[in-house]
């Protein structure tokens, strides 16, 4: 396998580089603003990466083939304001521009929330996809749920392939379907000269996770919500857990009464902790009879929610980062086996077989 270069903006605990590593790849560059997260990326790997992008001359960032950033996606999310463009983290998008421009890697991929895709009635898209194509790129996107990946979290992202216009042939998309990657495409078809291929994105087929295999066999009690918190979660699930003899799950607080068996998977991990962090309801037999027990998700649990391995995990512990940071690391983490399964396919434009 041809070792290829690729850099990592906006890098977190390192997401790409989980994934990119495995399939050869050596990372050039790494860029990371928040402080926390930047100790977790170099108790990782052993390297601290560079702070604030904006600061950064394009120049002195070593040559790549590719650019991977999951940049910052509060301004587009159901979770924040939505503010998009007019968010000064919105604005990021165009430092990966202005270095793409400048260092001309073959390959670049991003991601984003899905909420993305329909931000500004697609306006946002529309000017993300025209400035690519502005600046040399011929882009494709699709939305990926990280549950047909291994992965026991039900977590939808915008992701973008863009090639160098030199190493693609472009073609219109193929759309297919109504959902809302399909409606937003036929849209963007309909402008003049906008570029565009269809790339070959790894298939959505069965949900084959199941959440209970990585759930740890002993936790600290610490995790445990006190009997009276635990009553009163119950009570808002209005008798459904009854009948139970397995664990599952109940989000935010129990505000949501569905609940999850163990055959399902977690909801989406947020960054913003504050007691949003989905909670195991654990059934337990005593000569009293049935009783319930309710936990949050432990760190670990977060990590491997998002395919970190184990003993990332324990690295990022040892250095001494607060159970609350790693909550909150792994909530904002790409996954690392969606990376890893576009990445697989992006191997011939990386290693020069295009």
């Amino acid at each position: 396998m041809t070792e290829f270069k690729y850099i990592e903006l906006f890098a977190g605990i390192g997401g790409f580089r989980q994934a990119l590593d495995r399939l050869g790849g050596k990372c050039v560059f790494a860029s990371e603003i928040d402080k926390f997260a930047a100790q977790a990326y170099e108790a990782l790997y052993g390297e601290k990466p560079a702070g604030d992008i904006t600061k950064i001359n394009a120049k002195d960032i070593p040559d790549h083939d590719l650019l991977t950033a999951g940049f910052p996606c509060q301004a587009f999310s159901v979770a924040g304001k939505r503010l998009g463009f007019e968010d000064t983290r919105g604005t990021l998008f165009f430092e990966i521009v202005r270095i793409a421009k400048e260092k001309r890697p073959k390959v670049l991929l991003l991601e984003n929330v899905k909420g993305l895709v329909g931000h500004n009635k697609g306006k946002t898209i529309e000017t993300i996809i025209l400035v690519l194509n502005d600046i040399g790129y011929t882009v494709d996107f699709q939305v990926l749920n990280s549950k047909y990946f291994g992965v026991h979290q039900n977590r939808e992202r915008v992701f973008f392939v863009c090639i160098r216009d030199d190493l693609v042939e472009h073609e219109p998309w193929v759309i297919e379907g109504n959902n809302v990657v399909a409606k937003t495409k036929k849209r963007l078809s309909q402008l003049d000269d906008v570029k565009t291929f269809n790339f070959d994105w790894p298939e959505q087929g069965e949900v084959t996770t199941r959440l209970q295999d990585i759930l740890e066999d002993s936790v600290d009690e610490r995790y445990y919500l006190s009997e009276e918190r635990t009553e009163k979660l119950l009570a808002r699930l209005n008798g459904n857990h009854e009948g139970e003899t397995d664990k599952f799950l109940i989000d935010d607080q129990g505000r949501k009464t569905k609940k999850l068996k163990p055959l399902d998977i977690s909801p989406t991990l947020r960054r913003e902790m504050n007691g949003n962090v989905p909670k195991v309801v654990e059934p337990q037999f005593t000569a009293q009879g049935r009783r319930y027990r309710i936990r949050r998700l432990t760190p670990l649990e977060c990590w491997r929610l998002h395919g970190f391995p184990d003993e990332a995990h324990e690295c990022v512990k040892q250095a001494g980062i607060s159970n609350n940071q790693r909550y909150k690391q792994a909530g904002n983490a790409v996954t690392v086996n969606v990376v890893e399964a576009i990445g697989r396919r992006l191997l011939p434009w990386l290693e020069g077989f295009v």
